[in-house]
């Protein structure tokens, strides 16, 4: 009876330690970014000659900055190409307006999908291939030095690289290089390296690293200025919710560099900014610890450099997620993909909320399938080959979006008083409240270090709220197609 009662939590218990892996390895990653990020220099480095394909679906009311941010940090020898794809706007006016940039139209409604369009760029770029062609979406800004970087990394490593690819929360936001003043009279941050680069901004420092001009009218008119050193990179505008109208202006400097509007005390911007901080962790804080791991990097969609002969090597094909499918596939033909922290492009969340869930059923619905279909068969080939580059991003696929990994987790360790109650035993449910307990630690951490800016104290418990608000998303039957994002 004894060895009965101890078999029967075991065989409930099985199944659900399964998570330990993807737990533990998304914990590593993170534990491993948590010490400050390199400080990046200026590179003054010649780098040849680049071929900066950027493609574009009904992209009129945005592109003309995209690619002015582009001109701005381009040699005469670049060359610009915009891949009009399947466009019912003024794209292709637009982009040709613009100066300096081919612009070539791709017309094929029945087949659409960024690779499609990236395909079409390339098969044109193959009568005068570049060395390296970097990769641009259409509705993204870059950060200083961002192409010069990329090219350096993508050149010194022989592999593709992915640059540190933001998302913010504000389609106003002004994710500027050039240090462009701020609505409030004071300079944004300029970063270009990692999380603890120096800010360029103008004012007195106190002792805390704190910035205050207070030209108050009054008790209604305060302002107040704080430049906080962290992992974020963000300049954000508060509107305070109190009665006296105070504005206050948070700089960080680090990961993000971006400029962001927020309206305080409003619940749909607490979501936002979770939304936000999950996005940093995805693109920014894993993607440093898998660096610092020895791990390959998983292509984002957006800042990716790619040797020449790499890309001949491999096949672009249609996914919800085609970033992270064509990162697997040059892993698999021995191109595994480097980080390059110092170069940061910015981009936007969808303003609407038919966009924004769009945005997030395609890339989630996509990772999943990979995670599910692809990633297994890819470990398996991986590990008999003894590839550790190409292994390190297959198993790192398998880790699921942080949302859901964290819902499974919960519902895990609730899963083990049923043993509690039938067999009388505490262990099973010890047992699988360390994943959910060392996962919630880590992102504490990492929040504490990286994501205050973002997300105060105060809204935290909006990410309750966020992780919650996703689930119907996955139990939605799984998008096949591939439809793209509407932005107003």
């Amino acid at each position: 009876m004894t060895a009965t009662l101890f078999s029967l939590p075991m065989l409930l218990c099985l199944p659900l330690l399964v998570l330990y892996v993807p737990v533990l390895l998304l914990c590593a990653q993170l534990l491993a970014a948590l010490p400050a990020g390199r400080r990046g220099t200026p590179l003054l480095v010649e780098r040849a000659p680049l071929a900066i394909l950027v493609p574009a679906h009904n992209e009129a009311s945005g592109i003309l900055g995209t690619l002015r941010a582009i001109q701005r940090q381009m040699t005469p020898a670049d060359r610009l190409i915009v891949v009009a794809d399947n466009c019912s706007d003024d794209t292709a006016a637009v982009a040709r307006a613009a100066g300096n940039v081919t612009v070539i139209e791709r017309n094929e409604p029945g087949v659409r999908g960024k690779a499609c369009a990236l395909s079409f760029g390339l098969h044109w770029l193959a009568r005068w291939p570049a060395a390296i062609v970097i990769c641009i979406d259409a509705d993204c800004t870059l950060g200083p030095q961002a192409l010069t970087w990329l090219a350096h990394r993508c050149h010194t490593s022989g592999r593709p690289a992915q640059g540190r690819y933001l998302m913010h929360n504000r389609p106003t936001a002004a994710h500027n290089e050039s240090g462009a003043r701020s609505p409030s009279g004071t300079r944004s941050a300029q970063s270009i390296g990692g999380p603890d680069s120096a800010a360029g901004t103008e004012g007195a420092n106190d002792a805390d690293g704190a910035k205050h001009a207070d030209g108050a009218d009054g008790a209604s008119a305060a302002m107040r200025v704080d430049c906080a050193d962290s992992a974020c990179g963000t300049l954000r505008v508060d509107g305070a919710a109190d009665a006296g109208g105070a504005l206050r202006v948070d700089c960080a400097d680090g990961a993000g560099g971006a400029m962001r509007a927020d309206g305080a005390g409003s619940m749909e911007g607490a979501r936002w900014g979770a939304a936000e901080f999950a996005w940093r962790v995805k693109n920014g804080l894993r993607a440093l610890g898998r660096e610092r791991l020895g791990m390959a990097c998983q292509l984002t969609g957006s800042g990716m450099a790619f040797p020449w002969t790499a890309l001949q090597a491999v096949e672009l094909t249609n996914h919800l997620a085609e970033d992270l499918a064509l990162g697997l596939a040059l892993a698999a033909h021995g191109h595994a993909p480097v980080y390059c922290h110092e170069a940061i492009i910015h981009s936007n969340f969808a303003s609407n909320a038919e966009g924004a869930r769009a945005q997030r059923t395609r890339w989630e619905h996509g990772h999943l399938h990979l995670l599910t279909r692809h990633a297994p068969r890819h470990l398996l080939n991986a590990i008999h080959r003894r590839d550790w580059r190409y292994a390190s991003l297959a198993l790192d696929l398998c880790i699921p979006p942080l949302s859901l990994l964290l819902v499974l987790t919960a519902l895990a360790s609730l899963a083990p008083p049923l043993t509690w109650l039938i067999a009388s035993q505490a262990w099973p449910w010890l047992m699988l409240l360390l994943p959910l307990t060392i996962l919630l630690l880590s992102l504490l951490a990492n929040w504490a270090l990286h994501g205050r800016d973002l997300l105060p104290a105060r809204r935290l418990a909006s990410i309750i709220i966020y992780v919650c608000g996703k689930i119907p998303l996955y139990l939605r039957r799984r998008q096949r197609d591939w439809i793209p994002t509407r932005r107003d």
